[in-house]
């Protein structure tokens, strides 16, 4: 389990997260939402520790700072929106980074599996830097997920955090991301993912953390939350979701908006 609480994070001369609490749970995908420059990222990043934050942070029940750095790589593996390489690795060398981060080191047979879970083996050989944007995009996912392929060892879970996963991809790729991401989760792992789309965020996620100016305007399941009255209000324009027939996963169409009456 990870246990957020009374976090705050201050960059430059303004408190950019206020006093978030949160608890997140292995055996589900966690979606953080919220407007641009809601505090998402940085919420994510003081999460993973890379981000300095004044609050309390527990992994598994530890003090995320009394983790040391090699063994917290075993634990959780962290996507960020974008990554830079400076050297022309092929996909294979990139994905086998990820195996040197975690707990897998010797198992490079992991490496195909990894890339055959987002839809990237034809790319083993490619070089990282001649792929399009959402091809490297799948490609670092693979990495990440080759860091904590397996998503319980030894009885205890291992994370995956993501930072807008979808954004580069195609519909297809989207939901083959999704179901990747679900079945870590479904197999015990746990999952927290920013997430800027609204209606892959409801498919996905089974908890959704609603994000505005740095401090949580709601929290709960999908349906909970995804209200027009907390999304109109959090995204400072008229939302009205529907809902799908089972009635449990919202939905918004863009006709819901007053631009397309």
């Amino acid at each position: 389990m990870i246990e957020a609480h009374d976090i705050t994070v201050r960059l430059g001369q303004r408190d950019t997260l206020k006093g978030i609490d949160l608890v997140a749970a292995p055996g589900q995908v966690t979606a953080i939402v919220g407007p641009n420059g809601s505090g998402k990222t940085t919420f994510l990043r003081a999460l993973t520790g890379e981000l300095k934050a004044h609050g309390t942070i527990t992994l598994n029940g530890r003090a995320l700072q009394s983790i040391p750095v090699g063994e917290l790589a075993g634990l959780r593996a962290v996507l960020p929106q974008a990554v830079r390489m400076a050297f022309p690795f092929t996909v294979t060398e990139v994905v086998r980074l990820g195996l040197r981060a975690g707990l897998s080191a010797g198992r490079d047979g992991l490496i195909l599996q990894a890339l055959e879970a987002v839809g990237t083996v034809d790319l083993a050989d490619r070089p990282y830097p001649d792929l399009s944007g959402g091809e490297q995009q799948r490609v670092q996912l693979a990495r990440v997920l080759a860091q904590v392929w397996e998503p319980v060892a030894d009885g205890i879970p291992r994370w995956l955090f993501l930072d807008e996963p979808v954004s580069s991809l195609d519909p297809g790729h989207q939901f083959t991301v999704i179901n990747t991401v679900r079945t870590f989760a479904a197999r015990g792992g746990g999952v927290i993912a920013v997430m800027h789309d609204l209606n892959l965020t409801a498919i996905m996620a089974d908890k959704v953390v609603v994000l505005k100016d740095g401090r949580v305007a709601a929290m709960g399941a999908p349906c909970e939350v995804m209200t027009e009255e907390i999304l109109s209000d959090v995204y400072n324009c008229p939302l009205r979701p529907g809902l799908m027939p089972a009635g449990t996963v919202p939905f918004l169409l863009p006709q819901s908006s007053p631009l397309a009456m």
